[in-house]
């Protein structure tokens, strides 16, 4: 799990062997934070998606802009992809899911006046495990 901690400039981690009956005690990850949502999605070949605003510095409160996308093919030990997919605006609050024909969407707040839907055209999988090119947003 990761979350965020206020005016940290990094998301947290931490671990569950129980299935969310107990956790690990939280440690800071090296993934940027300026104190906003972060949303991990389960991709339908095994990978994970990471949808934040990839900006932080510890004590600081930075604009919520752009919105990235990272993908994590080894269980979010490193980060195979690191993606701005969108820039101009306060972006926040960002919620994703893969729909039933393996489309990878999200919608998020932009400016704290319009709810925006997009679709992430996420790259293929090498025969190696790694993608062979980086997320496009369509919004």
């Amino acid at each position: 799990m990761l979350m965020r901690a206020e005016w940290g400039g990094c998301l947290w981690r931490t671990e569950s062997k129980d299935s969310g009956r107990t956790w690990a005690p939280a440690w800071p990850t090296d993934i940027p934070n300026p104190t906003s949502l972060a949303c991990l999605v389960r991709l339908n070949d095994g990978r994970i998606a990471l949808i934040h605003n990839a900006i932080g510095k510890i004590g600081a409160f930075l604009q919520r802009d752009p919105l990235s996308v990272w993908i994590s093919d080894d269980e979010m030990k490193t980060w195979s992809i690191k993606r701005d997919v969108l820039s101009r605006g306060s972006l926040a609050y960002p919620n994703g899911l893969v729909l039933h024909d393996n489309r990878f969407v999200f919608v998020y707040d932009r400016d704290h006046r319009q709810v925006c839907f997009v679709e992430i055209g996420l790259p293929p999988v090498s025969r190696a495990g790694a993608a062979t090119s980086a997320p496009t947003a369509y919004d």
